[in-house]
C-alpha cells in the first residue's frame, strides 16, 4: 500500500457564493476529491465525513446525488476492502492509498 500525500482546499471564497448547505456540500466533496484525485489518491467517504465535519450518512446521502457529477472517489474506482486510508487532519493535507 502507496500513501500519497495530497493537498486539499477545505474553504474557497467561492462556498460564500452558494444558495444553500445542500449545494455547498455538494461543492465542497465535488472539489476536495478531485483535488486528491489530481494528485493521485482516491478519497472514501469516511475521508470526506472527517475532513468536512459531517457523518458519514450525510456524505453517502450526497453522494447518492453526485453520481451524476464528475466524482473521483475510491469506492467508484477499488473494492474498499483491498485498500485502506489513513487521514492526517494536520495542516489540510490527507494520506491515503492509491
Amino acid at each position: 500500500m502507496n500513501l500519497v500525500p495530497v493537498k486539499i482546499t477545505i474553504y474557497d471564497p467561492v462556498d460564500c457564493t452558494v444558495k444553500d448547505q445542500q449545494e455547498l456540500l455538494h461543492k465542497r466533496i465535488t472539489r476536495i476529491s478531485n483535488e486528491a484525485y489530481t494528485q493521485g489518491a482516491l478519497l472514501t467517504q469516511a475521508d470526506l465525513a472527517i475532513l468536512l465535519g459531517e457523518s458519514t450518512k450525510t456524505i453517502m446521502s450526497a453522494d447518492g446525488i453526485l453520481d451524476r457529477v464528475d466524482l473521483s472517489l475510491r469506492s467508484l474506482f477499488a473494492d474498499s476492502s483491498e485498500l485502506f486510508t489513513d487521514v492526517a487532519a494536520c495542516s489540510n493535507t490527507v494520506k491515503t492509498s492509491l
